[in-house]
């Protein structure tokens, strides 16, 4: 958990630096700012999560509640990213197919964190298992939504 604090706030603060010197080429397209949310907000979930896990003495119970409530307010932000994306796709043209699987990127990055977090809100220790899925979900996505916020914008 100490790990996996220290480096998504690393992460979160460099793609934040990254995002802000391509601010003028992602204001462009009105559904790539909402992108660049959704790539913070997985990297501040796992950070949060691991905060909420390094807290001791806490019961598994209420690391749960915890990871289940993060994990939903970062569910509600990627919701409003692929409503986004939707609703704006005569805009831009991209085929349904392609939109979901971005949709589907997003939903992996954080759905695991629900599992896992009823997992132990039951007291099962499976559940850190699925928060470590979560976590290494989470930082991949972002990074592949960062790419294209730096790199696929600027082509």
């Amino acid at each position: 958990m100490v790990a996996t604090a220290g480096a998504s706030a690393a992460l979160a603060g460099l793609v934040t630096v990254a995002i802000a010197t391509n601010i003028g080429e992602i204001l462009k397209f009105p559904w790539l700012p909402p992108r660049a949310a959704t790539s913070i907000a997985l990297l501040v979930l796992v950070l949060v999560v691991s905060i909420a896990g390094l807290m001791r003495p806490q019961s598994l119970f209420w690391f749960g509640v915890e990871t289940v409530a993060f994990a939903a307010l970062t569910w509600l932000i990627t919701a409003r990213t692929a409503w986004i994306r939707l609703s704006t796709r005569r805009v831009h043209e991209r085929p349904v197919t392609q939109l979901t699987q971005e949709i589907g990127l997003y939903q992996l990055g954080v759905l695991p964190f629900v599992v896992g977090g009823i997992l132990l809100l039951t007291d099962d220790t499976n559940g850190m298992y699925w928060l470590a899925g979560g976590m290494i979900a989470a930082v991949v996505v972002s990074m592949l939504t960062t790419w294209v916020l730096l790199i696929e914008v600027l082509r």
